[in-house]
């Protein structure tokens, strides 16, 4: 009987552990930039493996058809003779619209209002390895006071600036 009631609460607290977790806006926010620096390592070595450029483009709600019903959106495209053209088998990704993306480019803030007609990647990544220096705020309305930063280290490596120094906290 006691292992039955152990069995119990044990599956009892499981769900409730799951619950708490699944959904939660800063669940959101941890999972959007998560994929942001997956699928930006796999860009970078993409762009070693294949031999050539490949841009990172971000489209800011205002330059969406529909910007109130419409969040952030970014995606990948290679240089080749015709111009940027996608990248086959990445996806674009588009955010939801609470959240909000502050951009620097080589430690300049992004005027994306200021851009001209023809959209161009903000960043690249290189065959050599080198990408161009960024750094990318997330926050969500929904998660007031707390921000999630993407940027390139001195390596030229993709880094999640909070989920680094959590670890090097760790690591003392």
């Amino acid at each position: 009987e006691i292992l039955t009631v152990v069995m119990l609460v044990g599956i009892i607290m499981g769900g409730v552990s799951v619950f708490i977790t699944q959904g939660s806006p800063e669940k959101d926010l941890d999972d959007a930039v998560e994929r942001f620096v997956v699928i930006s390592d796999h860009i970078s070595e993409l762009a070693i493996l294949a031999g050539e450029p490949i841009g990172l483009m971000l489209e800011p709600p205002e330059w969406r058809e529909n910007p109130l019903d419409q969040g952030w959106r970014y995606s990948w495209k290679k240089m080749t003779d015709q111009g940027w053209q996608d990248v086959p088998d990445v996806p674009a990704v588009e955010l939801e619209t609470n959240f909000e993306l502050a951009v620097y480019i080589d430690e300049e803030r992004w005027k994306y209002e200021n851009a001209p007609k023809e959209r161009v990647p903000i960043a690249a990544f290189y065959p050599t390895g080198e990408v161009t220096a960024f750094e990318i705020e997330f926050t969500s309305e929904e998660v007031p006071g707390e921000s999630e930063t993407v940027l390139v280290d001195v390596w030229g490596q993709i880094v999640w600036k909070e989920r680094q120094e959590q670890e090097e906290e760790d690591d003392f």
